[in-house]
């Protein structure tokens, strides 16, 4: 008897349902992927411009106090949005930090180097007081030196030339591509060949 009423209680429901509808359908639930493309989108111009911005400050710090390179050296190298070029870029080699600004209300984007660790960004919005905060490794730990050691233990006695036999499909385009960049590089006024490739010899 219980069955019997129950069942009918679902029925008459369904048949108000329906006729409150008065023939429309019911409306249908969005998926969530709908929901989510309707949300404002993070990459914003001003986002975009701290983003190249960071890019600039780690690319630079990188090359100045990891690799040793000039600032020629790096400015070719630098694969940054165009816009990143036009920005106020602010070198401190004495405590090897990098600043780039990106707008005139927010803090630089900064790169700090630390010994054997090298560079790190900070995020957007951070002050240069904050590169106390990030990681070091304790004073009395040293870097080791491989310049004079044998390869494969350091660097001395690190190159050779390759047999052609075995020289990777595509090895001599490379050089060739390798000796255009360095005639441009000369007829531009830049010192010496190699300047950019120092481990082209290896594939010779």
């Amino acid at each position: 008897m219980r069955l019997r009423v129950t069942t009918a209680v679902l029925a008459a429901m369904a048949i108000a349902s329906a006729v409150s509808l008065n023939g429309q359908e019911p409306a249908r639930i969005q998926p969530a992927a709908s929901a989510q493309g309707a949300l404002p989108s993070m990459n914003t111009e001003r986002h975009a411009a701290a983003l190249a911005a960071g890019s600039r400050a780690l690319h630079y710090c990188t090359g100045l106090f990891t690799a040793g390179m000039s600032l020629e050296q790096i400015g070719t190298t630098d694969r940054s949005v165009a816009a990143a070029a036009t920005m106020k870029t602010d070198i401190d080699r004495v405590n090897k930090t990098v600043s780039v600004t990106y707008s005139a209300d927010m803090p630089p984007r900064i790169a700090a180097w630390r010994p054997m660790l090298g560079c790190a960004q900070l995020p957007i919005g951070a002050t240069v007081e904050a590169v106390q905060y990030l990681p070091r490794l304790p004073a009395s730990l040293k870097h080791p030196n491989f310049d004079d050691r044998p390869w494969p233990m350091g660097d001395q006695q690190a190159t050779a030339d390759l047999p052609v036999a075995v020289r990777a499909p595509g090895a001599d385009r490379l050089l060739e591509l390798l000796d255009a960049d360095d005639l441009a590089a000369q007829a531009a006024g830049a010192a010496g060949p190699s300047r950019h490739h120092p481990w082209r010899n290896v594939f010779k």
